[in-house]
């Protein structure tokens, strides 16, 4: 397994703890399928919290989340793309809330975002387990018609996942739950989105003759 983890900065209304941001490759039959996830850590004995309201974001740490770190994990992978368009997904689990001072700045940053995906190499956005009530209402407004730009926006649901992010931290390492069976839905997506994608490549891939005739 593939993982990268960052510290992102101090949490929010949490003195004492860290936002760290988890990137992780799990499944070598989809190199190029990435998750990412949020998880506050107690920075005493770097104990992870897996409650679904926390991290709460603030300008910072939704600064550093969408505009620093989200471009660069949007194409880390696309090197690996199996059928050699550079192409990548990331599902990323948006477990937390927004500050009442960031609610403007994370639309922006947002609507950034959904404008430079493609440019990235993403074949879709696929962003899951929402539960704060502000996203909540805006994926459910917004899903249909996103779906048909790529942008799939799943809220957590009821149903727990049997999933787990494995991390390590203080030399210990941690199985985090907290996730929902959105997340799973997401993953699954993101599995239909890369064999559509690979099927689509070969129907458009030119013959092996005349590859042959174009390096001539």
């Amino acid at each position: 397994m593939l993982s990268l983890q960052v510290l992102i900065g101090p949490a929010f209304r949490h003195p004492g703890y860290s936002v760290y941001g988890f990137f992780q490759v799990a499944d070598p039959a989809y190199p190029n399928l990435g998750t990412f996830r949020t998880l506050e850590v107690r920075d005493y004995d770097q104990m992870p919290v897996a409650d679904p309201a926390r991290p709460v974001y603030d300008k910072e740490t939704d600064r550093r989340v969408s505009a620093v770190l989200t471009p660069v994990l949007n194409s880390l992978l696309n090197p690996l793309d199996p059928c050699g368009r550079g192409q990548s997904l990331t599902v990323g689990c948006f477990h937390g809330r927004v500050s009442a001072r960031d609610l403007l700045n994370a639309c922006v940053m947002g609507c950034r975002i959904v404008r430079g995906f493609r440019r990235e190499g993403q074949l879709a956005i696929i962003w899951v387990d929402f539960s704060d009530k502000v996203f909540v209402l805006a994926a459910r407004a917004f899903g249909g018609l996103g779906a048909r730009f790529g942008v799939h926006l799943l809220v957590r649901d009821t149903l727990l996942s049997t999933r787990a992010t494995a991390v390590r931290l203080g030399g210990h390492d941690h199985h985090v739950g907290g996730l929902s069976h959105a997340f799973d839905r997401g993953v699954q997506l993101a599995h239909r989105v890369l064999a559509h994608a690979a099927a689509r490549s070969k129907t458009t891939a030119p013959p092996a003759g005349s590859r042959r005739r174009q390096a001539r």
